[in-house]
């Protein structure tokens, strides 16, 4: 019985882990041919796909990986200009270097809870993301980023993330 468990598992992974994963990545690649794009800006995207793959299976190594990957996507976001997300790539590094000095193993029992926003903590949390938005937008069109509205909406959601 024991056998046909492990069989099923590996099936359910190929299935449903390696093989979206690798279309994926097949898919990438082939559209970053099709639109010329630099490999150093494809490279991270790669990355990040093996990423998930350690992160769904609560590998430590998940976060050094990922703050290496880190770097990569600075540079590509420097060259575009992105500097909304190159300040989000920097806060992605410290965060996953401090995740991975404190994993402790057998920390079940140990976690976190979070809790829902009531109503009135959903409305601080909108003006606050909207007056970070403004302000996140403005330095950024001061810096003479590109796409300064969207690069700044989308760290200050990933902020509040």
């Amino acid at each position: 019985m024991e056998q046909v468990d492990k069989k099923k598992e590996l099936i359910r992974k190929i299935l449903f882990d390696y093989i979206p994963m690798a279309v994926t990545g097949i898919c990438l690649i082939v559209s970053a041919i099709i639109v010329k794009q630099m490999p150093i800006k494809l490279l991270p995207t790669l990355i990040t796909l093996f990423v998930m793959l350690l992160s769904a299976k609560a590998n430590r190594l998940t976060f050094l990986l990922g703050a290496a990957n880190s770097v990569l996507y600075i540079i590509g976001y420097l060259m575009e200009g992105l500097y909304g997300q190159v300040a989000l790539a920097v806060f992605g590094i410290v965060t996953a270097l401090i995740a991975y000095f404190s994993w402790k193993k057998d920390s079940y029992g140990k976690s976190t809870v979070f809790r829902a926003f009531n109503l009135k903590g959903k409305l601080v949390l909108t003006f606050v993301m909207l007056v970070g938005w403004a302000i996140t937008s403005f330095v950024l069109w001061k810096l003479n980023g590109s796409a300064v509205v969207l690069d700044g909406l989308s760290m200050v959601i990933a902020f509040a993330v």
